[in-house]
């Protein structure tokens, strides 16, 4: 689908009804609460939504609310495939120091842990050995991360990363606005909370959404990728259960691709 159009809602103009149109033609309006208009795939895109009953005006209705979306697979960028020596550690025991001194100018990915040394996915270099800690948070990112790197040797391990509950990323990102809120001049970048917390974008966006409604920071966006923090004098009163939905929905989403990956058959030399 793509969007035809769109239009703001609520006294906030916070939520946007966006206008779908479909390769036949075919129009259909979709409510996303506390959407970002440039947050909207460019083009063609593939969309989840749910269903509920609504009624306005005294008129009951079916109506469609985002959910997620994504760019279509035929606009999508064709990634290279490559073939790697493979130091698979994902189902057994680990010897960290035997690791490091066999592979002593590996480059270590990874996020959401201090527990060893290494980068996140926004410093990433070439190297011929690439050490993964954990599970990427998704294909994307796992494709992303190889094109950087180019390694010759992968070297999987299978960490869990920590924050994959609802609440305990919130918790997280609680914490991490604050410390922006104290010691960065209230700005933080999705993508640098996202590497510190090993999930996509899309997530931390849903999760920023969450918070900017449930707690005392008030979230306003600079860049489809900054937010300004504020402080507010009191939390607001009302939850949000879609919000929540939104947020559990891709957690569970990025949970199922970790598990993929932990038993994905890679290429070998």
């Amino acid at each position: 689908v793509s969007v035809k159009k769109q239009r703001q809602l609520g006294r906030r103009a916070d939520h946007l009804e966006l206008t779908m149109v479909d390769g036949e033609g075919h129009e259909q309006k979709v409510k996303w609460w506390f959407g970002d208009s440039a947050a909207i795939p460019e083009g063609n895109f593939d969309v989840v939504y749910t269903l509920r009953s609504n009624v306005f005006k005294g008129k009951r209705e079916v109506m469609m609310e985002w959910l997620e979306a994504r760019q279509s697979v035929q606009q999508r960028p064709k990634l290279h495939t490559r073939h790697y020596t493979i130091v698979d550690y994902r189902h057994t025991p680990v010897d960290l120091a035997k690791i490091f001194s066999t592979y002593p100018d590996a480059l270590v990915w990874r996020e959401g842990t201090k527990a060893v040394n290494g980068v996140d996915r926004n410093h990433l270099a070439p190297s011929p050995v690439f050490l993964i800690w954990s599970p990427p948070p998704s294909q994307t990112v796992w494709q992303t991360m190889l094109e950087i790197v180019q390694p010759q040797t992968l070297i999987l391990l299978g960490q869990m990363p920590p924050f994959d509950e609802a609440h305990v990323l919130l918790k997280q990102l609680g914490g991490l606005l604050k410390f922006a809120l104290n010691q960065r001049e209230g700005r933080v970048e999705v993508n640098t909370l996202a590497a510190l917390t090993c999930h996509t974008e899309t997530t931390i966006h849903a999760a920023l959404t969450w918070l900017n409604t449930h707690s005392e920071l008030e979230l306003t966006t600079l860049t489809p990728d900054v937010y300004q923090i504020l402080q507010r004098s009191a939390r607001p009163l009302q939850g949000n259960a879609v919000l929540m939905e939104r947020l559990t929905t891709l957690i569970k989403e990025t949970v199922a691709y970790r598990q993929f990956w932990l038993q994905q058959q890679f290429d070998k030399i």
